[in-house]
């Protein structure tokens, strides 16, 4: 369903985020962090983390009307999401705790 989505909007954050950016669909994440303290969503590369209701409009009304804008966006959080959360991050994390619980 994700993947359908020419946008995803979130209020809250959480895993939807990552999970919309790995299927390539655009990002704003909006109403519990600032662009400059998001982790997930680079704002401007990644997708939009709009500072208020005004900039959520704005930034609403200019993916509504850019198609590019929003495949970039896509493309930047998929990129994103595999380097942060693809297969070989996710085994290496996993090993790591393995190995720390085994050292101990």
């Amino acid at each position: 369903m994700l993947a359908d989505l020419d946008v995803l909007v979130t209020l809250s954050g959480g895993s939807v985020m990552m999970e919309a950016m790995a299927c390539g669909t655009a990002v704003v994440s909006t109403g519990f962090t600032r662009p400059e303290e998001s982790t997930i969503v680079r704002h401007g590369v990644t997708g939009f983390v709009p500072a208020d209701d005004d900039e959520l409009h704005e930034t609403l009304l200019r993916l509504i009307s850019d198609g590019e804008l929003r495949h970039r966006l896509g493309r930047a959080g998929r990129q994103r999401a595999e380097q942060l959360f693809g297969h070989k991050e996710m085994v290496g994390a996993t090993q790591r705790v393995y190995e720390k619980l085994l050292e101990r």
